[in-house]
């Protein structure tokens, strides 16, 4: 039963809103997160305890072994603490790191919003709770002010998916022509260890990954 509800759950990440167009990839970019994504609340209880992403939409390798730690409590922010190895530019460096929402409206409801500012380009790169299940998994899908590209991302309790369960969602996506657009990440806890501290803003790594998905895109 469990790996039936993952099966349906992940192709509902790569199809949800646009299944009359499920054999063809520019289907997934009619898919407004934006718009066709309702708020949720967000229950930090449940919620709380170590996430490992599992699976991400569009395919680029830009990072691995992320996961994230969700506190059970938040008052003025909603500190989530980060470990994952950054590959942009093939160049491997060990990242530990906060980000913090404020706890207000959005972030209570399941959306958050990463926010950077420079002199020529103000982007928000917005993330929401398309699915959770606190025991087993959690998907979000992302949305940028600069782009109608979606993102996903699947997040799991587990740090790595039983082979079969992977091999089962990958070739039914594949047969309805988005199986590239997926990429299964590296949760091993041998090549997981992080063993140096990143001290670069997150907000800004995650908006360099969001523009380099945009390259794949076009």
């Amino acid at each position: 039963m469990a790996v039936q509800r993952l099966f349906v759950l992940l192709l509902a990440l790569v199809s949800t809103g646009c299944a009359q167009y499920q054999r063809k990839i520019g289907g997934l970019r009619l898919f407004s997160c934006n718009r066709e994504v309702r708020a949720k609340p967000l229950n930090l209880t449940a919620m709380s305890g170590y996430w490992y992403e599992a699976a991400r939409v569009p395919n680029m390798d830009v990072m691995k072994c992320l996961n994230v730690s969700v506190p059970p409590t938040a008052d003025i922010k909603l500190k989530l603490y980060l470990e994952y190895i950054s590959t942009i530019h093939e160049e491997i460096r060990a990242v530990k790191q906060t980000v913090s929402f404020p706890w207000n409206n959005f972030t209570k409801n399941s959306i958050f919003q990463l926010n950077y500012r420079a002199r020529k380009m103000n982007v928000t790169v917005t993330y929401k709770v398309v699915y959770s299940d606190p025991q087993l998994m959690t998907i979000l899908c992302g949305y940028s002010s600069i782009s109608p590209m979606p993102l996903f991302k699947l997040l799991t309790r587990q740090r790595k998916l039983d082979q079969n369960i992977i091999d089962i969602i990958q070739a039914d996506a594949d047969k309805m022509g988005i199986g590239s657009q997926i990429i299964w990440t590296e949760q091993s806890p041998d090549r997981c260890n992080a063993a140096d501290h990143f001290t670069g803003e997150v907000s800004t790594i995650f908006l360099m990954i969001f523009l380099l998905s945009l390259f794949k895109w076009n």
